[in-house]
């Protein structure tokens, strides 16, 4: 019967009246279900006086059924479940719901929260389609945005509603939750007139309940919604202009507004088509959908487990779980073992047949971990049981791999030892002479105030927070790679790794009890200590207070005590260049060598000379100097010496007359030695005479542009490297070009074995700060070059030189027709020779052929194709003129650098063609003389031209050519350092104009993309401190023809 307004309730119950629900859809999807209220042990009156409390509930709406359930629509038990949310206090002291109707009350508070979030999915479906039918067709739709399946057209009937979408996987988690509380709490309303089977009984009513409720919020708040997303979810988004478009768009946004649904007529292609899009990205896929497994909602972990405290059993264990991925359930592997079925539960949520994704999991472990595979032999694996011996490789590297699969782990509760209560205390004893020393350097050194070389001993020990563990009981940790302790009666997870890594940067064993390395080795453990994560106490016994004073020099070695200027020095040093020269002193002071590594232009020259003159005026020289430079720069080393350091006497042994015999057989080398304070060779020279170059003990021996022993393994390396001298200097301002591993060489040349040996070095720090730059790596590495490397840069802020600025432009140019088609068939026969090479030599080896060719055609084609050199020929050349135009207008000067000989006759002829004055070309065909003749005559302007074109090689290190204002830089070597050194023959000490540096670049070919890529390189330079292409090569063939293709739109030069 209809309940009404004149019913007088009863007298409320002291006891709460228990209350449940159900709800039961129609049919079809888009009807309304019903519903009813049933309370348990309450009369008809406590009944009506529940429902009239429950306001604003409209009662007519309601029908009593029997004297203890109310049916109603399901409109009706919307809003009444709302009132059961937050009920009024009367309410809740008098009722108490069942699980049943608290599974309709959740799965209306998720709906609304998806309303909430727009978690929401516009939809429209055929009006005669069956409520059982609506996730299948969800699916379908979700399935054929990736034109999996494709809906016929043809006029049909359908009915507009709102549904959720379930994009995020908690969603879809709580969706098969609810769905198997359904199955529990619903089974008994299921009856054989259901249009449904019984076991999907759960499922239709909890989907068809959430789309109703996410519909009906979405009309309580449907300006809302229309505002901001129906345009979106509607299709609108998606218009094609077919017949009949606009009319079903308007039909379906209507229908999306009425709470009371109608059908409207549309075709059913039209609506798949604006669906399949909106749904594809939804949650409705079948692998999450109809899964029951967990694979999606669940995943398998591990719990790594320790023996009991003071227990006699050595050995851990790994337990296995099934655990939610969104709740706090778990259940041990063992359990599933135990099961009749392939069925277990996870909290609220059943599982069937779960072993179907993690056995396969299992196996996959497995693969990483032997303990696991064997595991998996046995009957029913549940766990792992690790001995001691296995349990730092388990930890260290077979999990890590596992938890890639998605494995998760436990590990646990046991106090962790940080890194900040741990200690290694070193304690040094004596420091003593090697005794034989090999190699270079050593003889001389022996009257160094300290011998870098000499023996450390020292013992060392590991302190755990408070507790001081013995040597031998942490050999046995490391042996049996165990990282775990017990202390004071518990566990304690020790960081075993950090603390053996910092102890084998210390220790190199020679006996049980203590360890010995020499003085320089042990000092570069101390400075990385203090980048160490594990903190080194260093004590030095009455016997070692000698090691003590050395490293505190060593440590200060940046801030040297300031020297005063030599009297004989005839110039006026700056503030930094007294800071570097003293820097030398005080490294020669400690039997070390130094790497100076000022910006070119900084004035590296005359700080050398000014150390060499303190040397002379304090009678601290041992023995003559010997300076090694390149060939281009002993006139420039010459002029330098005359200019600021007459006093000091010079001999040069270069030239082919070098070795003839004078008076009684000697050699002119030999006659000269007693008689001079410096000798200055080449590096071509030191290769050819380094018998006669190793026979002497050198005082201080300068390498000027020491880029030049970069490559340790070559003759010229090798040479300087057995040389014998007191005190090592290197001079250069770009110590590392493209490889770091350039940097150990030079140090290697300073001081053997301050880096390391190769090996280390490149463990250390190649990979690592390559891939890391400002990484931790390259922090310590800085931190080891800090006492001897001294770099400075022009744009420094301590600095203070008064230089103009420079600035760069890129010049942009084509080809012409003719370079190409000559371009494409270089990379045609490329591509070609590439594809059937027999080696990876072979295959480098044309890689660079190819890429020589290419740089060569860029500049002119008769590099490579021959014919006549017409400046038509090439697009370069042409813009290079143009720009030279303007320097010769403003009467300033311009450098223009080639790496190809021929290429800069070719630009030589073409300026005197143009302009009517031929420019000079240095290059490394000339004399050290005739080198310098052309230097002198452009700096001083006697050369008419106002244009010196170089080599990039022989012209781009060691010179002063400040008369330019200009530099071009016409083909491009791919190295920023080597074109930084070029642009700095004009860009330093000197220049009283702003610099302008022209970077030509022919547009849509490898020129215009390398360009862009070696922006890159000067990170590694930078990171540190501060010739080759053969990184090309390592390209693969992908990598490759994206950058050797022709961009031909780019390319091609237009027609004037």
């Amino acid at each position: 019967m209809t309940i009404t307004g004149t019913e007088q309730p009863g007298v409320l119950t002291q006891e709460p009246l228990f209350v449940s629900g159900q709800y039961s859809p129609e049919k079809l999807w888009w009807k309304n279900g019903f519903a009813s209220i049933h309370v348990e042990n309450g009369t008809r009156h406590q009944v009506l006086e529940l429902l009239k409390l429950l306001s604003p509930v409209d009662q007519s709406r309601l029908t009593l059924s029997s004297d203890q359930t109310v049916a109603m629509q399901a409109d009706t038990f919307f809003d009444l479940l709302e009132q059961f949310q937050e009920p009024k206090a009367p309410v809740q002291k008098m009722i108490k719901l069942d699980e049943n109707l608290k599974l309709f009350i959740r799965i209306q508070r998720w709906a609304f929260q998806i309303v909430r979030n727009y978690d929401v999915l516009a939809f429209a479906g055929l009006a005669d389609m069956g409520t059982d039918q609506l996730v299948e067709e969800f699916l379908k739709l979700a399935y054929s945005g990736d034109e999996g399946w494709v809906q016929s057209g043809g006029m049909k009937n359908h009915v507009a509603a709102w549904v959720p979408a379930l994009t995020d996987t908690y969603a879809q988690a709580l969706r098969r939750l609810y769905i198997t509380s359904a199955d529990d709490y619903l089974k008994d309303s299921w009856n054989s007139r259901l249009p449904w089977k019984r076991d999907k009984h759960g499922q239709v009513i909890v989907d068809h309940w959430l789309c109703y409720c996410v519909d009906r919020f979405i009309q309580k708040c449907s300006v809302e919604i229309q505002q901001e997303d129906s345009d979106e979810t509607s299709g609108s988004g998606f218009r094609i202009p077919y017949r009949g478009e606009q009319e079903l768009i308007e039909a379906w946004q209507k229908g999306l507004g009425q709470k009371e649904k109608q059908p409207f007529s549309a075709d059913r292609w039209l609506i798949w088509r604006m669906l399949k899009h909106t749904f594809s990205e939804s949650g409705w896929k079948a692998s999450t959908v109809t899964d029951t497994s967990g694979a999606g909602t669940c995943h398998l972990e591990m719990e790594l487990l320790p023996p009991a405290a003071n227990s006699s059993v050595s050995e851990w264990k790994l337990i296995w779980y099934i655990a939610h991925n969104h709740w706090p359930h778990r259940v041990p592997l063992s359990q599933w073992w135990e099961q009749e079925k392939r069925v277990i539960w996870i909290g609220h949520e059943r599982l069937d047949r779960p072993d179907s994704w993690f056995l396969p999991l299992l196996r996959q472990a497995g693969e990483f971990s032997h303990l696991i595979e064997r595991t998996l032999q046995q009957p029913a694996p549940a766990e792992v049981v690790i001995p001691p011996t296995e349990l730092m490789p388990l930890i260290y590297d077979d999990l890590p791999k596992i938890a890639g699969l998605g494995v998760e782990f436990k590990y646990p509760d046991i106090e962790t030892l940080e890194t900040n209560d741990v200690r290694i205390r070193v304690q040094v004893k004596r420091a003593k002479s090697k005794g034989a020393q090999r190699g270079r350097q050593q003889s001389a050194r022996t009257e160094s105030w300290f011998d870098a070389q000499q023996i450390v001993d020292f013992d060392w020990t590991v302190v755990l927070g408070e507790t001081e563990i013995s040597r031998d009981e942490f050999q046995r940790m490391v042996e049996e790679q165990s990282p775990y302790i017990q202390l004071g009666g518990s566990w304690r997870l020790v960081p075993i790794q950090e603390i053996f890594e910092q102890l084998k940067s210390f220790q190199q064993f020679t006996q049980p009890e203590s360890a010995q390395t020499n003085l320089l080795q042990f000092s570069r453990t101390v400075s990385l200590s203090n980048e160490s994560p594990i903190d080194v106490e260093v004590e030095y016994e009455s016997d070692a207070i000698v090691v003590k004073r050395w490293i505190e020099a060593l440590r200060s070695a940046a801030n040297p005590p300031k020297l005063p200027e030599p009297m004989g020095f005839h110039g006026e040093l700056r503030h930094y260049q007294m800071l570097g020269f003293s820097w030398l002193i005080h490294l020669r002071k400690m039997g070390l060598g130094g790497c100076l590594a000022d910006d070119m232009g900084l004035g590296k020259t005359i700080q050398i000379l000014a150390y060499l003159m303190y040397l002379k005026e304090e009678n601290q020289a041992r023995g003559v100097h010997l300076l090694v430079c390149p060939t281009s720069l002993l006139q420039n080393w010459r002029s330098e010496l005359t200019r600021f350091t007459p006093e000091l006497r010079v001999h040069v042994h270069h030239g082919s007359a070098r070795n003839n015999p004078q008076e009684d057989g000697i050699l002119p080398l030999e006659l000269a030695v007693p008689k001079v304070d410096l000798v200055m060779t080449t590096y071509a020279t030191v290769v050819r005479d380094r018998e006669l170059l190793s026979h002497f003990e050198w005082d201080a021996l300068v390498v000027d542009e020491a880029q030049n022993i970069k490559n340790a393994d070559t003759k010229q390396a090798t040479a300087v490297r057995e040389l014998s001298a007191f005190h090592s200097i290197a001079l250069t301002g770009t110590p590392i070009e493209n490889r770091l591993e350039e940097l150990w060489s030079i140090m290697e040349f300073l001081n053997v074995g301050y880096l390391g040996n190769r090996s280390w070095f490149r463990r250390q720090f190649v990979s690592q700060v390559s891939h890391e730059p400002k990484g931790q790596a390259a922090r310590r590495l800085q931190l080891l070059l800090q006492p001897v490397l001294l770099r400075r840069r022009k744009t420094d802020p301590s600095i203070q030189v008064e230089l103009p600025e420079k600035w760069e432009v890129r010049e942009y140019t084509g080809l012409t027709a003719e370079q190409a088609a000559l371009y494409q068939s270089i990379v045609g026969q490329l591509w070609s020779g590439i594809s059937s090479a027999a080696s990876a030599m072979s295959r480098r080896g044309q890689i660079l052929a190819a890429l020589v060719r290419l740089k060569q055609l860029c500049d002119h084609p008769c590099l490579i194709a021959g014919g006549s050199n017409t400046v038509q020929r090439s697009a370069k050349l042409k813009i290079l003129l143009d720009l030279v135009s303007d320097v010769v207008e403003e009467d300033e000067g311009a450098l223009i650098f080639t790496q190809f000989r021929d290429m800069g006759e070719l630009i030589c002829e073409a300026l005197e063609q143009r302009f009517g004055w031929k420019p000079r070309f240095l290059h490394g065909g000339l004399s050290a003389s005739v080198r310098g003749e052309i230097v002198s005559a452009f700096q001083s302007r006697k050369d008419p031209s106002p244009v010196l074109v170089l080599s990039l090689k022989a012209g781009g290190v060691g010179l002063n050519l400040t008369r330019a204002n200009h530099v071009f830089h016409f083909d491009r070597w791919w190295n920023p350092a080597v074109e930084d050194q070029a642009t700095d023959r004009a860009f330093r000490i000197g220049q009283t104009k702003d610099v302008q540096v022209h970077k030509l670049v022919c547009s849509g070919t490898l020129e215009e993309r390398i360009d862009k890529l070696i922006t890159a390189k000067r990170t590694l330079s930078q990171a540190v401190v501060g010739e080759s292409e053969g990184w090309i090569t390592e390209l693969n063939d992908g990598q490759l023809q994206s950058l050797f293709a022709l961009d031909m739109e780019s390319a091609l030069e237009e027609d004037d």
